[in-house]
């Protein structure tokens, strides 16, 4: 079998991991990204209990997760707001004016 990386975060040890991980891509699995996982295999290395290694690449893995999701609600913040400015403006477009109420052109 050839070279694989495992994933600090879920755990899996594949190539994919390490062909993701080579090209600074997150794990195909989980999203945890690779330089977070280098952090933390290297911090394995220095000694650090394996637990508490696995504990912290899953909370990096959940924040990255919740970052993307604050970006996903942000875009579709904007658009809403894009939205209901265009339909605000529609709807004062059919107000009449003043000088239309009292009869004037």
């Amino acid at each position: 079998m050839g070279d694989r990386a495992w994933c600090p975060s879920c755990g899996t040890e594949t190539s994919s991991v390490l062909a993701a991980f080579a090209r600074g891509e997150g794990c195909p699995h989980c999203g945890l990204s690779a330089a977070a996982a280098a952090e933390l295999v290297a911090a394995r290395r220095r000694g650090a209990e394996f637990s508490l290694v696995v504990q912290a690449a899953q909370a990096e893995c959940r924040a990255q997760e919740a970052e993307r999701e604050v970006a996903r609600l942000r875009d579709v913040l904007s658009r809403a707001r894009e939205v209901l400015r265009d339909e605000e403006a529609e709807e004062w477009s059919r107000v009449p004016s003043a000088a239309t109420r009292r009869g004037e052109r």
